[in-house]
């Protein structure tokens, strides 16, 4: 945290202290209206505390730029993927989820909708992975942040500092559009949100409906069982779409996909603008971490680019059986993790929600050696460890106390640029909000010039 940020905590903290109606009824009051507006996870408020995390401008402008940078080398990945069957044993996918994510787009920017996940700290900025799939997130922010200047408790701030709304459900649903224009279909938009009914995310879907029909896009949500493929168009529960706003992941889609052709149809038949399209699992999978600092890869980027890979994602190894350099010197994969634990995060490639990750510096080394001989026939990297920062948070137990949490920080990309961000927070090194992590708003933070 720069000075700035920690100028803004500090005040922030001591105006909640000293806010007659704080306690236990105001915390209630929060997540009760926050529920209303649609930010909850199932059926519970979604995990918040309540104070944002503030970011300096400078640090934005950090975030935007190495944003933007990414965003273009993880187009580059797909690209390459694509047009070249020797590199995908590097980034290995199962048969069926390869067949989906050759069918063509239609779209020149693939990834749309994106959500990085990085981590601020001593160690400098650096991005662990990609969710390009199915990211969630975007309206729970917008909601919260709402909140936290209609409830009063950013208000005492602004005559010492500058803080900017940020309005990121207006963003996604510009990118949305400007992709299907791409997409080129010539006829008004009418879009599908796509998922599991009773999802836990679910409630996003309505806020994400309604600011579309409020732009006057027909928007429907329905399950990606009910939708239907006749006569040359995709139905959902009966009503024609041209465009799906897929947020089923893909992996629990090919779980279903007999009970799914309707969607798989679609993107098959090229005529319905699909975002994001199957090719974003590319990206998504931890093994592009590895891939990036590939020597084929590096023939395909720019030198700025490659700095940009140097700078801000840890290096990585595939698993392996294929021996791999790190500080100079040869290793199998296992061995390095074995001789060097302290140093490494191990993670399935294709997984998600925080599951099967061992961080080695928290993990006994019995546990660690377990889940290195479990490796089997899927794909597991090994991550250089990032260090964890910790920043403090208000908290009610009954009475308001300063905690400590760590910040896992998750800038959104949109259509290839930074969109604004969120932090997810948690006492344990694994921060994801299905795992029981909470969540909160990044909001810029400026101070003003003395007058």
């Amino acid at each position: 945290m720069d000075s700035t940020a920690m100028k803004a905590v500090e005040m922030f903290h001591k105006n909640l202290a000293e806010r007659t109606d704080c306690g236990p009824e105001m915390v209630e009051r929060f997540l009760g209206e926050s529920g209303r507006r649609g930010a909850a996870y199932g059926d519970k408020p979604l995990g918040v505390l309540l104070r944002p995390y503030f970011i300096s401008r400078q640090r934005e402008r950090m975030l935007w730029h190495s944003v933007r940078t990414i965003g273009a080398i993880l187009e580059k990945v797909i690209k390459f993927y694509l047009a070249e069957p020797q590199v995908r044993r590097m980034i290995p996918l199962k048969p069926e989820v390869e067949r989906l994510v050759q069918i063509p787009s239609g779209l020149n920017t693939k990834i749309i909708v994106s959500r990085l996940d990085a981590f601020h700290s001593k160690d400098g900025l650096k991005y662990v992975e990609f969710n390009a799939d199915s990211p969630a997130g975007a309206a729970y922010a917008d909601i919260t942040e709402e909140l936290f200047f209609e409830q009063g408790y950013l208000y005492p701030m602004m005559k010492q500092f500058r803080l900017r709304r940020t309005y990121r459900i207006e963003l996604l649903v510009r990118a949305l559009l400007s992709a299907y224009r791409d997409f080129g279909l010539g006829e008004a938009p009418r879009v599908v949100i796509t998922d599991w009914e009773g999802v836990n995310t679910a409630s996003e879907f309505g806020v994400i409906q309604n600011f579309l029909e409020r732009c006057g896009v027909p928007a429907v949500i329905a399950d990606p069982r009910k939708l239907d493929w006749k006569d040359g168009r995709l139905y959902a529960d009966g009503v024609p779409v041209n465009m799906v706003y897929r947020r089923v992941i893909l992996r629990e889609l090919l779980q279903k996909q007999e009970e799914c052709r309707g969607l798989i149809r679609a993107a098959e038949e090229g005529n319905t603008c699909i975002v994001n399209p199957f090719c974003t699992v590319i990206p998504g999978t931890k093994d592009v971490c590895h891939f990036v600092y590939s020597p084929e890869f590096r023939k395909v980027i720019s030198n700025e680019e490659f700095e940009t890979i140097q700078s801000f994602i840890p290096w990585t190894c595939h698993v392996g059986p294929e021996k791999v350099e790190f500080e100079g010197h040869s290793w199998y994969p296992v061995d390095l993790a074995l001789e060097k634990r302290d140093q490494f995060v191990l993670k399935p490639a294709g997984g998600y929600g925080g599951v099967g990750v061992y961080v080695g510096n928290e993990t006994p080394q019995d546990v660690w050696e377990k889940a290195l001989e479990d490796v089997g026939e899927e794909s597991w990297v090994l991550q250089q460890y990032t260090s964890i920062p910790e920043e403090p948070f208000p908290v009610f137990s009954p009475d308001i106390t300063i905690e400590k949490r760590k910040v896992n920080l998750n800038p959104f990309m949109l259509g290839g640029e930074y969109a604004s961000a969120i932090a997810r927070l948690s006492t344990a090194a694994v921060i994801n909000v299905s795992a029981g992590g909470g969540m909160v708003p990044v909001i810029p933070v400026e101070e003003k010039e003395e007058s």
